[in-house]
Parts: structure tokens; C-alpha cells; sequence
């Protein structure tokens, strides 16, 4: 994506301007003005790829914050201190490219390095949906659940993550109902989020609501994308690949533990944290249909072997703390 001039020449004086303004600056081809929200202040990490990309990183805060879906994801970040790092990411798993990660222990927000600001708003605005599930109540941990179970709610989280991804895509393309006649807009940004989403019946189902945008049923589409991203097989083995590799670090101690890998899915409990598109769309997105439930069949193989693994091995009992005198 190749910015405007204008959008360029002025950047400096838009991170100057307060939060939640909406300053009219010139354009350079004309005698017209631009109203652009300000930036907000996410914390960035100076790191190599920062220093190396600033310009296209500042420039994509500018393009997320002009979204007041992706400006009230990042207030939610802002509360709890998270702060983005922008660097070379190491890619856990050969059956899809990871653009971005969260890391709540340290309250981070991982994205790799992009040369398009657009699709770097996109990737952040995709993590920053990670930080408000947290909020929601989302605990992600291959330790609490059935292994399966564990899939299943990672798989949920990937897939509202994804619609939130939208609906930021979605208000950067369009002019929402109260914004100004001369907002900044980026068309473009619905053909990037088609990609970034990355599943093909996600693009098909994009393309075919398209003529209906901007006006569409915000709760309806989100629903749309959250059940069309479980149709990637890539995907789908890529998030169950996570899953299987946190499995083989956990420790004999852990794995022996019958307290641990106990806990059942409960769709209706997902659907609740997720919010309120997902629980009006219950039936729609059916969590226990097999088209969702299920696991390719190569990991429910290996799923079975961790299991006989885990039943053949004898109990370790881990070490009493010893009372307090």
C-alpha cells in the first residue's frame, strides 16, 4: 500500500494532536482537508525493527486509531499496560505464517515486521482483540483442560479475534454513520483484511456480503468470519500444531498430575466470554458440531499417543512443602 503524500507530509503534526481529536489537515493536491483521529498512545518497544520500519510502524498506529472499534481494543491494552514490540518472529509451526503473538505473562504485543503500515494496523488490531479476551475472562492454559479442549478454545479465540479483525478493517474502509464528510479512509483495508484472515471461505464469505458494506449487521458479519475461519484446514492444523507442541514441553511431574488436563470444553461458557455477537448467534455457531469440535486426523493420533503416554507412565509424586515452624 503506498500512502498518500499528504498523509505523509503531515504525520509528525498527527501524533502531536490530542486523543480523540479530529484536526482538518490539508491536502497537498488541493485546497481540501483531510479529519484524521489522532494517535493513540500505545507504547511501542525501540527495538532493531522498530528503528528499521518507524516510519511504517507510526504510520500504522495513525491508520488503527482512525477505527473506534481499534481505538476502545487498545483502551482495553492501555489499562493493563501492554506494549507492542515490533521484530523478527520466530514461527513456531511450518503450516502457517505467524504475523503477530501475545504474550500475557509480559503483557507484550508481538508483530513482525511489515513494509505495508496497513496490514501492520491489521496484525495489531488482530492481537489487540487477544488483550480484550483476557479482559473477558479468558484463561488459555494447555495445563487446566483436556488436550482436545484446549484445541477447541484456542480455536475460538483465533476465530473472534479474526472478526474483531474485521470490523477494524471494516471502519477504516468506510465513513461510519457520525464520522466527518472528510474522515480518512482506506478502501483498501477490507482487500487487506481478506488476506490477513487468511482462510479462503473467509474471502468468499467477505466478497459476498461486500455490497452490503458499510451497512451490514455489525454482530451478523463478526459471526459470519468467527465460523468461516474454521473451514482453513491450514490453519486448523497450524493452531492444533501450537497446541501439541506446548504439550510435549510440559514436565512428567505436570503430565502425571490428575488434577491437570481435566477440565471438559463448555461451549456455552466460550460463547459468554466471547460476547455478545456470539451468544445471539448460538445456534450458528453450534461449538460442539463436529465441523468445529472436531481435529484433523493426524493430530487426534497424536492426541491419542500423549494420552497412553500419559496412562502408561507411573505417578510422580511432586515434593510436599514443608510446614512452616
Amino acid at each position: 500500500m503506498s500512502l498518500q503524500d499528504d498523509f505523509n507530509e503531515s504525520a509528525d503534526e498527527w501524533y502531536a494532536l490530542e486523543s480523540g481529536s479530529y484536526p482538518a489537515v490539508p491536502r497537498a493536491d488541493s485546497g481540501d482537508v483531510i479529519a484524521v483521529r489522532s494517535i493513540l498512545p500505545l507504547v511501542v518497544s525501540d527495538t532493531d525493527g522498530y528503528r528499521a520500519q518507524r516510519d511504517v510502524a507510526e504510520a500504522a498506529l495513525v491508520i488503527l486509531s482512525q477505527s473506534p472499534h481499534a481505538r476502545a481494543l487498545a483502551q482495553i491494552a492501555l489499562k493493563n499496560n501492554y506494549s507492542i514490540r515490533i521484530d523478527d518472529i520466530a514461527h513456531d509451526s511450518a503450516t502457517a505464517e505467524a504475523s503477530g503473538y501475545t504474550d500475557h505473562l509480559n503483557k507484550r504485543i508481538r508483530a513482525a515486521v511489515q513494509t505495508d503500515p496497513l496490514r501492520l494496523a491489521l496484525v495489531i488490531a488482530h492481537e489487540l482483540a487477544h488483550v480484550a479476551q483476557k479482559e473477558n475472562g479468558f484463561e488459555f492454559s494447555v495445563l487446566k483442560q483436556e488436550p482436545a479442549a484446549s484445541i477447541r478454545e484456542l480455536m475460538a479465540l483465533e476465530g473472534d479475534a479474526r472478526a474483531h479483525e474485521f470490523i477494524v478493517a471494516l471502519e477504516l474502509a468506510y465513513k461510519m454513520k457520525d464520522d466527518p464528510d472528510e474522515r480518512l479512509l482506506f478502501p483498501q483495508a477490507i482487500d487487506v483484511a481478506m488476506d490477513t484472515i487468511g482462510s479462503e471461505l473467509t474471502k468468499k464469505t467477505i466478497a459476498h456480503y461486500r455490497p452490503q458494506f458499510p451497512d451490514i449487521d455489525r454482530d451478523e458479519m463478526m459471526a459470519r468470519i468467527f465460523k468461516a475461519f474454521y473451514g482453513s484446514l491450514p490453519l486448523r492444523a497450524h493452531y492444533e500444531g501450537v497446541v501439541l507442541q506446548s504439550l510435549d514441553t510440559v514436565d512428567a511431574r505436570d503430565r502425571q498430575d490428575p488434577s491437570l488436563f481435566s477440565e471438559a470444553f463448555n461451549s456455552a461458557a466460550v460463547l459468554k466470554k466471547i460476547g455478545p455477537y456470539a451468544e445471539k448467534a448460538a445456534k450458528y455457531l453450534d461449538l460442539d458440531a463436529p465441523q468445529m469440535a472436531g481435529v484433523t486426523a493426524g493430530t487426534q493420533a497424536k492426541l491419542d499417543l500423549w494420552q497412553m503416554r500419559r496412562s502408561a507412565e507411573p505417578v510422580v509424586q511432586k515434593p510436599m512443602k514443608a510446614p512452616s515452624p
